[in-house]
């Protein structure tokens, strides 16, 4: 079923990297490789209402591109199981020496040393 939002292809489970993120976000506690309990509200993920954090910490993130797996640990991801989705922060990679390559349909994250990492796709206008 499509909604009138067009998200019926992304699942609560899927990670989408978001260029207006300020900070990394993880729904599932599982996913932590360090984790430090801390709560408090954030704003502006859900419109009109703030969502819970509960701790914060790294997590590793796996990439496959051309049949190579990438390994890279995001830093200080804030844990909030009611967000919509896992978040990646474009913000945040490219403030860390990471760059972001944009073209009409895909983007490309490259390391400080230019290798490739990682990519994803825009599902309609996401």
């Amino acid at each position: 079923m499509v909604d009138n939002m067009g998200l019926a292809s992304i699942s609560a489970s899927d990670w989408l990297a978001d260029s207006a993120a300020t900070t990394h976000i993880v729904r599932q506690c599982t996913h932590f490789e360090s984790y430090m309990l801390e709560t408090s509200d954030i704003e502006g993920i859900t419109p009109g209402a703030s969502l819970r954090m509960y701790g914060r910490g790294n997590v590793p993130v796996e990439f496959k591109v051309k049949n190579k797996t990438y390994s890279v640990t995001l830093q200080d991801v804030k844990h909030v199981p009611n967000a919509p989705n896992n978040i990646i922060s474009i913000g945040w990679l490219t403030d860390n020496t990471y760059t972001a390559h944009f073209t009409k349909s895909i983007v490309e994250f490259m390391s400080k040393n230019g290798i490739m990492f990682g990519t994803g796709r825009k599902n309609r206008w996401m």
